[in-house]
């Protein structure tokens, strides 16, 4: 039990933390920006029908190619993805749309 506690302040934590930067629009998760992370929303949200496709100039775009790939392929499996409505699949896509990575990478 003393664990599951612990898990849970963790998580309490970070997300306070994230609330507090998305709050002044600043600070980023795995390089990438907060405004960009809220940019890719429309191209990976399960609560969107018909998925925006970012062109390879878009704000989107520009925030995954300068985010840190491997420390975002860290949480594709997390449960925590799917709380804020962000579908794993289509977010591990966006490397390759974005032109970031060959289409021949994977997490």
């Amino acid at each position: 039990m003393e664990g599951y506690t612990k898990k849970v302040m963790m998580i309490i934590m970070l997300v306070i933390c994230m609330i507090g930067s998305m709050a002044n629009g600043q600070g980023s998760f795995c390089k990438m920006p907060i405004s960009g992370l809220n940019d890719c929303k429309p191209s990976v949200s399960n609560n969107v029908a018909n998925p925006v496709d970012p062109s390879f100039n878009s704000p989107c775009c520009k925030a995954v190619r300068g985010a840190d790939l491997d420390c975002l392929c860290g949480y594709k499996d997390s449960p925590y993805l799917r709380v804020y409505g962000i579908d794993p699949t289509k977010a591990m896509l966006l490397p390759i749309k974005c032109k970031a990575k060959d289409p021949s990478w994977s997490c």
